[in-house]
């Protein structure tokens, strides 16, 4: 189910027929995996059963995390997602020691479903991880995007729809689409990703050249404007 259009689905299960809804956001990165699969194990009652589960996968995982935490740390991302998924993303890339510089995220969150504190998910991604520089709601029209990304110096843009991900190319940015959800799911997940990151970043050469012979239909003058310029109905002429 989508991480961010189900949370309507949830809260009517549990506010109708009492089937409890998991509100914390969904299992993506470390820490946001461990306490999904903690709060999983409330539901169910098996708490000691998930400790267990937790220690063994962080074990697992562990010597391949490092080694990509340690090629990743300080590279610079960008992220284009819905709300929980955008959110979700956000933490899993903290949690291989990225630098996300800001996101374009497509609407708001699932508190509002339910007006539980758990499913702000925004509120709990800064929570664990600080504070997220130029954040955008909304900001999802092909000339905003490619106005903010014009300004941020980042190794890489990750987007949710196919419609984004071309303007990345053409900016230089190595760029990919996360279409399959659960690709980014779990522990599991986070090695995932890493590989598919670092994949990524290896196409620099082929994305300069994109942009190279690409052309731009924005005008220099629209690139020095406020991304948000127009929501106000003011431009700087």
């Amino acid at each position: 189910m989508c991480a961010t259009l189900g949370s309507y689905l949830g809260a009517a299960l549990e506010q109708l027929y009492g089937v409890t809804e998991i509100k914390f956001a969904p299992a993506y990165g470390v820490r946001g995996t461990d306490i999904w699969m903690r709060e999983l194990g409330r539901v169910l009652d098996r708490e000691k059963e998930v400790e267990l589960i937790i220690e063994r996968r962080h074990a697992e995982i562990a010597p391949k995390l490092e080694e990509y935490r340690s090629r990743l740390s300080g590279k610079k991302a960008y992220v284009s997602a819905g709300a929980a998924f955008g959110h979700a993303l956000i933490a899993l890339l903290n949690d291989l020691g990225m630098d996300v510089q800001g996101a374009s995220i497509y609407h708001h969150d699932a508190f509002y479903d339910n007006k539980d504190d758990d499913s702000d998910a925004l509120a709990n991604t800064v929570e664990l991880y600080g504070d997220i520089p130029k954040y955008h709601v909304c900001n999802k029209q092909t000339f905003e995007i490619v106005n903010i990304l014009n300004r941020l110096d980042v190794d890489i843009l990750i987007a949710r729809h196919p419609g984004i991900v071309v303007w990345g190319a053409k900016l230089g940015i190595p760029t990919f689409i996360m279409d399959d959800e659960q690709y980014a799911f779990g522990y599991q997940g986070i090695i995932n990703y890493a590989e598919k990151i670092l994949d990524t970043l290896e196409s620099i050469e082929f994305t300069k050249n994109i942009q190279k012979h690409a052309r731009m239909p924005y005008t220099k003058w629209w690139l020095e404007q406020r991304s948000d310029t127009f929501l106000g109905g003011k431009a700087n002429v």
